[in-house]
């Protein structure tokens, strides 16, 4: 009966593939070289092309993951097996009211929200070496910046999102926008009562 259970969870946990998404171990993940590719092809389980390599996104609980096929940014659920081996819809970033219904198993009664612990990660595409790291999600407690998957761990000791910089890149674009605009329709009030007070004076 033992070996037959094993048989089982070996099979679910290296050869399950459901659509858009494979479950394997972490250290397979690692292993996973985004520059290699059949021909134009991706695997069907990557987010496509990035660049000249495949994108990869995974999220992990200790050593196994289950790959999200989306270019969503917000991920708030995933499908993972169970202590039976059976997969199952856990929440990871969201409301809840059980422990049970997080990946994390942990839901916070004061916010029924889910919080990931340490045992819950990420692994995506290091864009400086081009390789997967695998590390806490965003908002996670961190000291260094390798802990994080971003590698990006903020003053305020908190793991940030791999869209970080472009966020801010964006927005302090936006912020010259809006003050170029600001200034323009400044400018153009100046001009505009300049003019009524030359014609006032005019006559």
């Amino acid at each position: 009966m033992y070996n037959k259970n094993l048989i089982i969870l070996y099979f679910i946990f290296f050869f399950i593939q459901a659509i858009n998404a494979v479950v394997m171990k972490k250290d397979e993940v690692l292993k996973i070289d985004p520059k290699s590719r059949n021909g134009d092809t991706c695997p069907e389980f990557s987010l496509g092309f990035t660049g000249n390599y495949c994108d990869y996104y995974f999220i992990c609980k200790s050593d196994v993951c289950n790959t999200i096929n989306t270019n969503e940014i917000s991920i708030s659920l995933i499908e993972f097996p169970d202590e039976k081996g059976e997969m199952k819809k856990y929440i990871i970033n969201g409301s809840c009211q059980t422990n049970s219904q997080c990946l994390s198993n942990i839901c916070n009664p004061k916010i029924n929200q889910c919080v990931n612990d340490d045992s819950i990660s990420e692994c995506i595409i290091n864009r400086d070496t081009t390789k997967i790291h695998c590390g806490k999600m965003a908002l996670q407690a961190c000291h260094t910046n390798n802990e994080c998957s971003s590698n990006k761990c903020s003053d305020s000791k908190l793991c940030l999102s791999e869209y970080h910089d472009e966020i801010m890149k964006i927005s302090k674009a936006a912020l010259i926008i809006v003050i170029i605009i600001i200034t323009l329709i400044i400018l153009c009030c100046c001009t505009f009562c300049w003019c009524c007070c030359k014609k006032r004076n005019n006559k």
